[in-house]
């Protein structure tokens, strides 16, 4: 998909947390887009722009996600909550990918993914695309020793 082909997409992002807010600027700064964002972490977004909606709630539950327009989705982006242990912070990325995918089984996912062990998983519950965060820092680090970067 190019960014262009972006203009006029209606985006959902799980979680609230820098990764998502770098990823909203970019977005925003070269497409035409509609972006929910669902997080249950904070009451209020910290964050103000005419092409987001934030909805307090849980992404496992279906009316959450209903709440969010995720009939209407074309990407969801799940990121990965960095305050939970690996697995359990896994195990709610997939078990929130497989409630989208039952809801809108035509969404293109990215899923943001901390332990490998949960790799395939996430791709058996549908991920488009699977994001392994340890692997790209291991071999950004890995590159750069290397002079690579």
């Amino acid at each position: 998909m190019t960014v262009k082909k972006l203009d006029n997409t209606n985006i959902l992002i799980i979680g609230w947390n820098e990764r998502a807010m770098k990823l909203i600027e970019i977005i925003t700064a070269i497409s035409n887009v509609k972006i929910n964002i669902i997080d249950c972490s904070v009451r209020e977004l910290p964050y103000s722009s005419e092409s987001v909606e934030y909805i307090y709630g849980n992404p496992m539950f279906d009316e959450t996600l209903k709440r969010a327009g995720i009939k209407d989705t074309n990407i969801t982006f799940i990121t990965a909550d960095r305050h939970s242990s690996e697995t359990v912070s896994d195990s709610k990325s997939v078990i929130s990918l497989l409630a989208i995918k039952s809801l809108n089984p035509s969404v293109f996912t990215i899923i943001e993914i901390l332990s490998d062990s949960s790799i395939e998983n996430a791709k058996r519950a549908g991920a488009d695309e699977v994001i392994y965060t340890s692997e790209i820092f291991s071999n950004t680090i890995i590159n750069s020793l290397s002079g690579n970067s």
